[in-house]
């Protein structure tokens, strides 16, 4: 946050073509664009030197990610928008747990378009804002906007950063059932 960037670095363990790899990345996600844009490079080269690689050993990718916004278009006739195309959350870029709620409301969606033979979409934007999950969203985006705005104070910014489970987790209230920080249990091979 000190340097614009508003977002994080992430290692996340990944599999290509069968074989185990380390997919490392910077995640911005600019829900202050009035502010000055971070050197996403330097971020990365910086991260990856804290972990003793060089990033002109690896092949750059870019994959920008539209986060949510209450107010946006997700469909046409034909045309309907689901997981990251639909928006992630701007808080974290969190976007598995939404790309699977928004695969639910998308199977709602073209199951009841055929029924009807109606495919104009018209009320695929209220069912994402209605879905018990994907209902956080317009939340998390005001969150995010006001995280990376206070994120200019170091001290606020830990502060907040240290309270931000006790919000997600507070916002349960629209689905008590999840949680996106409970740690999962694997089921254990037989």
């Amino acid at each position: 946050m000190k340097d614009d960037m508003q977002g994080y670095y992430w290692d996340f363990p990944s599999f290509v073509n069968g074989k185990t790899f380390m997919n490392r990345g910077v995640f911005d996600s600019r829900a202050q664009p009035q502010r000055p844009k971070a050197d996403l490079v330097k971020e990365l080269r910086e991260s990856l030197d804290k972990r003793d690689r060089d990033l002109d050993d690896y092949k750059l990718k870019g994959h920008p990610i539209r986060w949510f916004d209450k107010d946006g278009r997700y469909s046409a006739h034909r045309v309907i928008l689901a997981g990251d195309a639909a928006g992630a959350d701007p808080l974290v870029g969190e976007g598995i747990a939404f790309a699977l709620s928004y695969g639910d409301v998308a199977t709602d969606a073209i199951v009841d378009a055929f029924e009807r033979d109606d495919y104009r979409f018209l009320d695929y934007r209220e069912r994402i804002i209605d879905h018990n999950i994907l209902k956080q969203l317009p939340s998390r985006t005001r969150l995010a906007r006001l995280a990376y705005k206070l994120g200019r104070y170091p001290l606020i910014a830990r502060i907040g950063w240290r309270i931000v489970g006790f919000l997600i987790r507070a916002s349960r209230w629209q689905n008590p059932e999840y949680d996106p920080l409970e740690p999962v249990q694997l089921a254990e091979e037989s």
